[in-house]
């Protein structure tokens, strides 16, 4: 499917990574 769960501990860190570069997340999450 190509998308990341957005509730995982790797999902979360990588989202978080993104957030504090000040980077937009380019990753496909999962609808919630």
């Amino acid at each position: 499917q190509g998308r990341a769960c957005g509730k995982c501990d790797s999902c979360r860190l990588r989202k978080e990574g993104f957030i504090d570069a000040g980077v937009t997340d380019p990753t496909r999450y999962i609808p919630q």
